[in-house]
């Protein structure tokens, strides 16, 4: 996937937008915000150290008014999750990981987007 990821960019099909690299522990959950225009196309890799994280979901959320709107996800099982959309509004977008599962052993994981 990075591979491909910088494939897209070196062909100027894509336009890196920033990155993230945290740690999941506990809950594992991680947020970020990132503005998006309108109908502009993304797409958001994401990496997991797999020696502590076997299944890592993505979501995107925008606000519309008082509501939450979907955009895209992935639960597929995987520790390598992408997505891409193309964003239905301009504004600020919520992006959310969830470590479906770690390892046996692990209760924290390195993550990468």
């Amino acid at each position: 996937m990075a591979l491909y990821a910088a494939r897209l960019a070196i062909r100027g099909k894509a336009t890196p937008v920033g990155g993230v690299a945290s740690v999941l522990n506990g809950s594992g959950q991680g947020q970020v915000w990132h503005d998006f225009k309108k109908d502009g196309e993304y797409y958001l890799v994401t990496m997991a150290d797999t020696s502590t994280i076997t299944d890592l979901d993505i979501a995107v959320f925008y606000r519309d008014g008082n509501e939450w709107k979907a955009v895209a996800c992935n639960t597929d099982n995987e520790p390598h999750s992408y997505v891409y959309f193309t964003a239905p509004e301009s504004g600020e977008y919520a992006i959310i990981w969830r470590v479906a599962k770690f390892t046996g052993t692990a209760k924290e994981g390195i993550f990468s987007s």
